[in-house]
C-alpha cells in the first residue's frame, strides 16, 4: 500500500496515554496516511494497545524495536516507512483533526523540508505551567520568527530527503532530536509554525520535573562530547557551554540577575530546573 504521509509514534511503556494519542492521529481530516507505532521494546500493555487499533483500521502498523531509545525507535519506523512526508509526535502527546494538513503544508505548497511546531500543556498545575513557559522562552530565543535553530521530534514533519543526510543516534536514550538537530542545522531550515500546537503531558510534579532535566543534563554532555570539534562557535548549543567551565558564584549572581523581577514561584522553577541540570552535565560528563 503506498500513500503519501507515514506518522511516526515511538512508545515505551506508554499504555496510560498511547491510545489517547494515536485515536487522535487516526482522527485526521485526511486518510492517506499511515501510521507507524514502535513500540521499543516495552513491557506493560503497549503492544496490546497498538493490536487492538490495528485489528480496527488498516492504517495502523505495529512495529517492535528492540533497542532502548527513541533514536533507535525512531529509525526503525523511518527505515518501513511508505511515504514521501514523514510526521513525528510522541506517545504522551494529542494532536488536533487538521494536525498533518496543517503541518505539511509547508512542504507540498513552498519547498520546505521540515516544519516544526510547539506544543501546549495537558495538565494545568504550577509544575506545567512553568515548563510551558520555559520551553517557550527557549524557543523565543531560538527563533527569528520564520526558522527555527532548534528541533523537537513531539510535533514535526520531514521531507523523506532529510534521512538520506542524517539519522537518529541508537545509542542516545534522550535528547536524540538535539543530536539530529545538530546533524542537519547546516543543510536544512527547519520552519518554524508555533501556533500548529500538539497538546503535550509535561512533567506535573517536583520529581519528575527533576527526572526530565537531570536526563536531559546527562545525555546533553554525551551529545557535547560527539560533536565538541564542531561547536566552538556555534551559538545555538550555547547551553553546552556550561560543560567547559566550573560552577562559580559568578554563575549563580548572573543567575539572579536574570530572574530579577520574576514571581518567585518562577524564580524557584528555575533554581530546580538548574540544579538538576548542573547534575546531570556533571553526571554525564565524567560517568
Amino acid at each position: 500500500m503506498s500513500c503519501q504521509f507515514s506518522v511516526i509514534v515511538p512508545a515505551r511503556n506508554s499504555e496510560a496515554t498511547l491510545e489517547a494519542c494515536l485515536r487522535s492521529i487516526l482522527a485526521q481530516s485526511v486518510r492517506d496516511f499511515e501510521l507507524i507505532a514502535v513500540d521499543n521494546n516495552s513491557n506493560d500493555r503497549t503492544k496490546e494497545v497498538v493490536e487492538n487499533l490495528v485489528a480496527e483500521d488498516s492504517r495502523v502498523r505495529y512495529l517492535f524495536e528492540p533497542k532502548i531509545g527513541r533514536g533507535a525507535a525512531r529509525n526503525a519506523g523511518v527505515r518501513v516507512a511508505r511515504g514521501a512526508i514523514i510526521l513525528m509526535t510522541d506517545s504522551d502527546c494529542v494532536v488536533s483533526p487538521n494536525w498533518l494538513v496543517e503541518l505539511t503544508q509547508p512542504i507540498i505548497e513552498a519547498g520546505e523540508k521540515i516544519v516544526m511546531g510547539f506544543e501546549e500543556p495537558l495538565a494545568d498545575n504550577f509544575w506545567s505551567r512553568q515548563t510551558q513557559l520555559a520551553d517557550q522562552e527557549f524557543l523565543d530565543r531560538h527563533t527569528d520568527g520564520r526558522y527555527a535553530r532548534c528541533l523537537d521530534t513531539k510535533n514535526i514533519a520531514f521531507g523523506r530527503s532529510v534521512f538520506v543526510s542524517a539519522s537518529f543516534d541508537p545509542t542516545l536514550e534522550n535528547f536524540e532530536d538535539f543530536d539530529f538537530y545538530l546533524q542537519i542545522r547546516s543543510l536544512f531550515k527547519i520552519r518554524l509554525l508555533s501556533e500548529i500546537r500538539v497538546t503535550h503531558r509535561h512533567p506535573d510534579s517536583f520529581f519528575r520535573v527533576l527526572k526530565i532535566n537531570f536526563n536531559r543534563a546527562f545525555w546533553t554532555a554525551r551529545i557535547y562530547d560527539k560533536h565538541k570539534n564542531s561547536l566552538t562557535s556555534d551559538k545555538v548549543i550555547a547551553m553546552t557551554r556550561f560543560l567547559a567551565r566550573k560552577i562559580e558564584v559568578g554563575d549563580f549572581v548572573s543567575f539572579l540577575w536574570q530572574t530579577k523581577g520574576e514571581e518567585m514561584g518562577t524564580i524557584f522553577f528555575r533554581l530546580i530546573v538548574a540544579f538538576a541540570w548542573s547534575v546531570g552535565l556533571l553526571r554525564g560528563k565524567f560517568s
